[in-house]
């Protein structure tokens, strides 16, 4: 229970605050960083990595990029909802350094 409302915590009710579009550009940046790391930068790498643990950086280093364009997402879409300055918001969590934007953001919505 939400302390405050009274209204039963829904991550998916959340999830769909995403837009589309952002979801798309998440999927797609997590598949390019899967092909930048294993196709390119392993690929020229005088020393890579055991190739047992290529895939998992890949996979890890995909999945932060793909979990940080969909939060910004959401900070854009929850900001204009709770009647915040959305771009504000999204330029913070985007160029404040070490997720400190957004640990604001979440500090201080409405």
């Amino acid at each position: 229970m939400n302390g405050t409302s009274g209204k039963k915590f829904d991550i998916r009710e959340e999830f769909r605050v995403v837009p589309k579009a952002m979801v798309a550009v998440a999927v797609l940046l997590f598949l390019a960083m899967q092909v930048v790391l294993l196709a390119v930068l392993f690929r020229r790498d005088a020393h890579p990595p055991p190739v047992v643990l290529q895939v998992p950086i890949a996979f890890l280093g995909g999945s932060v990029l793909a979990f940080f364009a969909l939060l910004i997402g959401y900070i854009n879409r929850d900001a204009k909802r709770r009647g915040m300055n959305p771009a504000l918001w999204t330029l913070l969590a985007i160029f404040l350094p070490y997720g400190i934007g957004i640990i604001i953001y979440f500090l201080m919505r409405e």
